[in-house]
């Protein structure tokens, strides 16, 4: 499909919430992953266009108060989408929680280790007898033991150190050989400092692949609202055609709605970020899920995980190609 024939598509919808004589657009609460950065440019880019608007939404954007609150959140009904990692969310259903995979915003995984040049480490199998600092329990030290083991480092000659947020301090001042990192943030991080990186992704060291940030909702917005949520997605949608074509402009309009991102760091990130949004925001194939299901299993991340293919839903996405 044309970016034409989309643009008509989600006019189409707006003429229904027309037509409908809605008197008020529906609220839509959006509860972040973390702070506001360069991963939510597809979303910033619908609200500041008013492609959210266009579609009788009225969209707020919530900044959680720690990584666990999304998927409650979402459960609840505290909120109608909630985003969060893959990991996580499998975890939380796992758990129990009543939520589900409805998108993917990022569709692929950004994590991995990272180590300053010249400091004798530019594989992970240089990590023997190092030190690696991380700052969430218990997913990070599972993550950075499997890239040792598929390095052919024995994990048990490695310290893993407890650095809380203070990462990339810990890394500079030599208190941990290495750190865990994302790809599209930390690395710039370390630049800015005048120090050269050495970024070693995890899915090249035996961590299946993950999809670093869904979109999520309870069962009972699911069930209640779903018109919303393909309304929801047909915003974001039109916004990831309009970044792929002007992506330039893009990043003019995400740093103008937030000022005080604007820095160099921050933009290096979002036009990193650029190439990994997943703009038809796919939730992948049933037997990725099912891999990295039997991973979280196999480390005791998860108990009974799901066998009926059941993790996600693409009921709500645009049924076209927007790339």
């Amino acid at each position: 499909m044309t970016a034409t024939r989309w643009g008509g598509w989600i006019v189409a919808v707006a003429g229904c919430v027309i037509v409908s004589l809605c008197a008020t657009a529906e609220t839509v609460r959006i509860m972040l992953d973390f702070q506001l950065n360069a991963n939510h440019l597809p979303l910033v880019v619908a609200q500041e266009r008013g492609l959210f608007e266009a579609v009788g939404l009225d969209v707020e954007l919530l900044v959680p108060t720690s990584a666990s609150d999304p998927a409650k959140l979402a459960a609840a009904g505290v909120v109608e989408v909630a985003l969060t990692p893959q990991i996580n969310y499998m975890i939380a259903r796992d758990a129990g929680l009543p939520v589900l995979a409805i998108g993917a915003l990022i569709g692929e995984p950004l994590g991995g280790l990272l180590a300053v040049e010249g400091r004798g480490i530019s594989t992970v199998a240089d990590l023997a007898d190092r030190t690696i600092g991380y700052s969430l329990e218990p997913l990070e030290p599972i993550l950075w033991r499997t890239m040792l083991d598929a390095a052919g480092v024995d994990p048990s000659t490695v310290d893993l150190v407890h650095v809380g947020m203070n990462t990339i301090a810990a890394l500079l001042t030599g208190q941990v050989d290495a750190i865990g990192a994302f790809r599209n943030v930390e690395v710039f991080h370390l630049e800015s400092y005048g120090f050269a990186p050495v970024f070693l992704p995890q899915e090249a060291y035996g961590v299946p692949w993950t999809m670093e940030v869904l979109f999520i909702a309870g069962a009972r917005v699911i069930e209640d609202r779903p018109e919303d949520l393909a309304r929801f997605f047909a915003a974001v949608g039109e916004a990831m055609m309009w970044i792929a074509a002007s992506p330039g402009e893009a990043e003019a309009l995400f740093f103008e709605a937030y000022p005080e991102l604007d820095t160099g760091v921050e933009h290096r990130s979002l036009v990193a970020t650029l190439p990994l949004l997943a703009v038809n925001m796919s939730l992948g194939e049933e037997e990725s899920w099912d891999v990295l299901q039997g991973y979280l299993t196999d480390n005791g991340l998860i108990e009974a995980g799901v066998d009926d293919g059941s993790w996600f839903s693409a009921r709500f996405l645009p049924d076209v190609d927007l790339r």
